[in-house]
């Protein structure tokens, strides 16, 4: 079965991807004009049954404006002069957001300076401090 193998456990089939071929406006000279190199994927990602909604969520964020009002996601590739090229690079920027999304959210955990670095810190400070002070001219009292 073809389409886009994105782990052992997921696989995204030929039929739910659908393929938009155009000129390209990349390199290619002359060629440009005669080729349909440029490929426009175009995938229904909301409500796809294939990605719980954590991932789809998570996918929305990652994609930004590439993420159409309908769900779908869209993804354009002109780099290269080459027609399979371009599709299969397509292909393997969806597979890495999915994979993206895929990985759970590990929260921050915030942590504290340790007293030694608290200590350097302010030793540096205090020693620019007298180093700067030591520029200024003298005040004369009297």
């Amino acid at each position: 079965m073809d389409g886009i193998a994105i782990n052992t456990n997921l696989l995204i089939p030929e039929t739910q991807l659908e393929w938009i071929i155009a000129r390209s406006s990349g390199p290619g000279g002359q060629n440009v004009n005669k080729v349909n190199s440029k490929v426009t994927l175009r995938w229904q990602a909301e409500g796809n049954p294939l990605l719980d909604d954590r991932t789809q969520q998570r996918l929305r964020a990652l994609v930004g404006s590439r993420w159409l009002q309908d769900g779908a996601i869209l993804i354009t590739s002109q780099t290269s002069r080459d027609q399979a090229t371009n599709k299969r690079l397509c292909k393997e920027r969806l597979r890495e957001w999915i994979l993206q999304a895929m990985q759970p959210v590990i929260p921050r955990r915030p942590t504290r300076p340790t007293h030694g670095s608290v200590r350097r810190r302010l030793q540096n400070k205090q020693r620019q401090a007298d180093k700067k002070s030591g520029r200024s001219t003298p005040r004369w009292e009297g």
